[in-house]
């Protein structure tokens, strides 16, 4: 499988997660882009911060040097492996439509899978673990089981005002009538 792929919709990381193994993916406020197989999570998200954001002067670690330009004040960063997701909520910001819309998308999916392996009778499920501290306040836990209930939520952190910085599409964008094509 090709590495890197920023395009790769999770549909297809799970349908290889295996072959793909271990993913980092941010969904901003522009765009969806997840990275496979590359070293640690952290390095995937911050290599997957940089490109995005190249405006944002950060450490060695990929933390913004000043605090307000934070890449998790505003979006929604996601690691796993195959059967486990983590995904950190927005810390600042409420949810845009649209990246409500992409998440949605991806628990989904999660569930879809998790209801084939209730329906075969075997399977490992994945394990979706998910948190939000400051304005969206979801508390940690394993929503495996619960992700309807997670979305109605997640819908409650969404608002039509927010801004979207510049920043690079190097994945799929969401916002195809205002970016057009790359």
């Amino acid at each position: 499988m090709e590495e890197n792929m920023y395009e790769l919709p999770f549909s297809e990381y799970i349908k290889y997660a295996n072959a793909y193994n271990k993913f980092a993916m941010v969904i901003t406020k522009s765009q969806y882009a997840i990275e496979v197989n590359h070293l640690t999570h952290e390095e995937m998200i911050a290599d997957l911060m940089k490109k995005t954001r190249p405006d944002i002067e950060t450490d060695n670690w990929g933390n913004a040097l000043n605090p307000s330009e934070c890449y998790n004040n505003g979006n929604v960063v996601v690691a796993g492996y195959p059967n486990y997701v983590l995904v950190e909520l927005p810390r600042e910001e409420m949810l845009s439509n649209e990246q409500f819309e992409c998440l949605k998308n991806i628990l989904l999916e999660i569930k879809k899978y998790n209801d084939n392996n209730k329906e075969k009778g075997y399977g490992i499920n994945y394990v979706l673990n998910v948190y939000g501290v400051g304005n969206i306040n979801i508390e940690y836990a394993d929503y495996q089981n619960k992700i309807d209930e997670l979305l109605n939520q997640l819908s409650r952190y969404v608002s039509d005002n927010v801004d979207i910085p510049e920043e690079v599409i190097i994945g799929t964008p969401l916002l195809q009538n205002k970016l057009g094509n790359r």
